[in-house]
């Protein structure tokens, strides 16, 4: 699709630079005219392509007014720019086109007159639209198509004149057979209006025309009929051919004909679509818009979109839809759920947001037990933040689950080693290693961060030890080996081997990728400067970070984003770099956690743009559900002492915090008093 697209432009720049010169344009045949247009045609009823045909309609109007005598506009041609009409709505243009072509004793086909008919439709010339059926007459073009019909109808009703859609319905009934259908029920004109609203939606999305097929779907809908069938169909072809457009507008039409069912159908619909393709942004999308005070998705889609949100660490919307979740089905949370949520915090780095969650957890505990799965994220924790208090904790819960696991022990070294107590995670070592169980891959990349710590290193020998006895008892190294040794050796050639292993591991994942970039970018930002690395990290080629992944595209994480955002949001200079960071993460659906909105929201201060760092506010508050509260405003006020602008400090104040009764801190206070006071 990117491929088409860039060379649809390539073809547009051309073309435009040929159509500036007439004698250029002369020299064009019939057949290249069709090539053209036959390149900017799109799929049909797609109203995502206007742009693209604009191109074509342009293209033909150009051929309908070149005065040659061997390329004119022909009958295919007109008929065609009619149906390009009829997509961007033009129904004037498409009256003179078929105006001309029956003056030029052409005669226009069935589907052209459909065409023309449904635009008369769509503008409410109904009137119209019926003396064009006797034109069709007079011209041999008879009976009407069951699509004319069927926009007449639809637009009849739409207008609220049932009768008149009964009468034209009997007046026309081509080869449908419809009334006759009918005539088998009672009630014959309600039966008609079934019979044939039915037939018309069916046709249409056989047709491919979906978005017609949701106007007869909100006519049914008008009169009460069935719908559900409908809407079943419809989602099924528009996201069996990836047109979630159709699918996104199909659930606005549910709300506004306040279709509950179908509103709630068509939106877990698409929300297991979006699901089955990972696609996170989308899903998250329409969780926001849909799921808000009414359950529109359920339990067990906002419980799948959960485990989701934390395989692929999207901590801002996890810890969100967590706690809509726990409010919503308070007894609902499992293990395997506290299990996931954990997991993806802990590894997004969210420690304060797992302990959270962690405290759910046990309040928790009689009534859903624990297991080892669930201790493994806490492990982590207690690794990643050096907590002894924590590990003791776990370890506790640990031993009313069964056997102290080797996992355990593995946490309480990484825990010493975080906690800098180097002596306590050697001796933990040496019992794991002599004692209990037999040391991994893991323990042995622990004891090598271990050794690299201890004072007065500086030789390779050591670490070459450890790799040689890994080698002796069969323990291979991994890519986590290979990261840790690249912590230790931050330049020189064995940092540049190491590079290079993991650049061209088979073995290695997507977040090993990710690393690599992140370690490459904070040297490039040391090296060159944080607005350099993030114009190159923009710019979106790997091939800068790494010569041998020239044309590979940089992946990246939340921590990707916030080094570069801490890096440039220093600078006043480089705050709209941080800006251009901070739009791209988004767009990217990655959510900013509050720390980087809290930066904005300083850097904007700090250039004296209040009204920008509202703007901020606002999104931090709509994006994370969390209002704004003290700590928040202290970074706005704080930017702005920090510029001197006292005066915009207390607007904040008085206004901002005093309509949302929020105190103000009283160091806070204390500062504006004797900034004011020395500014006298």
């Amino acid at each position: 699709m990117i491929g088409r697209r860039k060379r649809r432009l390539r073809l547009q720049k051309l073309y435009e630079r040929v159509r500036i010169h007439p004698s250029l344009l002369q020299q064009l045949t019939g057949d290249d005219f069709n090539a053209l247009v036959t390149a900017f045609t799109p799929n049909p009823d797609n109203k995502l392509a206007d742009n693209v045909v604009r191109v074509a309609v342009q293209i033909l109007e150009d051929l309908s007014t070149l005065n040659s005598l061997d390329v004119q506009l022909t009958k295919e041609n007109a008929e065609t720019l009619i149906s390009f009409y009829r997509e961007l709505g033009s129904v004037d243009r498409a009256e003179n086109i078929i105006k001309h072509m029956l003056n030029a004793g052409q005669k226009p086909s069935q589907e052209t007159f459909a065409a023309f008919i449904s635009l008369l439709s769509a503008g409410d010339r109904l009137e119209d639209a019926e003396a064009w059926i006797a034109r069709m007459k007079a011209s041999h073009v008879w009976p009407p198509s069951e699509a004319a019909v069927g926009y007449m109808v639809e637009g009849w009703l739409r207008l609220g004149e049932k009768e008149k859609a009964i009468s034209l319905l009997s007046q026309y009934p081509g080869d449908l057979d419809i009334v006759a259908h009918a005539s088998e029920h009672e009630g014959g004109g309600y039966e008609l209006l079934d019979a044939a609203l039915d037939m018309f939606a069916k046709n249409c999305i056989r047709d491919w025309r979906l978005n017609d097929a949701r106007k007869f779907y909100r006519r049914r809908r008008e009169l009460g009929l069935k719908t559900r069938h409908i809407i079943n169909r419809l989602l099924g072809k528009s996201l069996f051919t990836f047109q979630t457009s159709v699918a996104h507008a199909l659930l606005k039409d549910t709300l506004n004909c306040g279709d509950k069912e179908g509103h709630r159908m068509v939106a877990k619909r698409l929300l297991t679509w979006y699901m089955s393709r990972e696609d996170v942004k989308q899903a998250v999308e329409l969780w926001e818009a849909v799921n808000g005070a009414e359950d529109v998705l359920g339990k067990e889609l906002s419980s799948d979109l959960m485990t989701l949100l934390a395989k692929r660490k999207h901590h801002v919307d996890l810890i969100r839809l967590y706690r809509q979740y726990t409010t919503r089905y308070p007894s609902a949370m499992t293990l395997d759920l506290y299990t996931k949520t954990l997991r993806g915090l802990v590894r997004s780095k969210q420690h304060t947001l797992a302990r959270e969650v962690f405290a759910d957890l046990k309040s928790n505990l009689p009534s859903i037990g624990v297991n080892q799965k669930v201790l493994l994220p806490l492990y982590s924790l207690c690794a990643q933040t050096g907590d002894i208090a924590l590990f003791e904790e776990v370890l506790r819960m640990n031993e009313k689950a069964g056997q102290i696991s080797h996992n355990a022990l593995t946490s309480l070294i990484s825990c010493y080693i975080t906690a800098c107590d180097t002596t306590a995670a050697l001796s933990v070592f040496k019992k794991l290693a002599s004692h209990v169980f037999n040391p991994d891959v893991v323990d042995f990349n622990l004891l090598i961060r271990l050794t690299a710590q201890q004072e007065n290193f500086t030789e390779f020998s050591k670490i070459l030890g450890i790799l040689e006895h890994m080698r002796m008892v069969g323990v291979s190294p991994d890519e986590s080996t290979l990261r840790t040794l690249l912590d230790i050796y931050k330049q020189g050639h064995i940092r540049d081997e190491l590079f290079q292993k993991l650049l061209h591991d088979p073995g290695a994942s997507k977040a090993d990728q990710i690393w690599i970039n992140n370690i490459a970018l904070t040297r490039l930002m040391a090296l060159t400067g944080p607005i350099r690395a993030a114009k190159l990290f923009l710019d979106n080629d790997r091939g800068a970070l790494f010569q041998s992944t020239k044309g590979d595209k940089i992946e990246a994480d939340y921590i990707t984003y916030k080094l570069l955002i801490d890096g440039t949001i220093k600078s006043l200079r480089s705050m709209a770099m941080a800006q251009r960071l901070y739009v791209n993460m988004r767009s990217q659906g990655l959510k900013p956690s509050r720390e980087i909105y809290h930066q904005m929201i300083l850097g904007w201060a700090r250039k004296g743009r209040l009204q920008r760092a509202r703007r901020v506010m606002a999104e931090m508050e709509k994006e994370t559900g969390v209002p704004a509260d003290v700590r928040t405003y202290s970074m706005l006020i704080e930017g702005f002492l920090l510029l001197d602008r006292v005066d915009l400090a207390r607007e904040v104040i008085d206004q901002d915090m005093a309509n949302r009764d929020i105190k103000p801190d009283k160091v806070m206070l204390q500062r504006i008093a004797k900034q004011a006071e020395s500014a006298l």
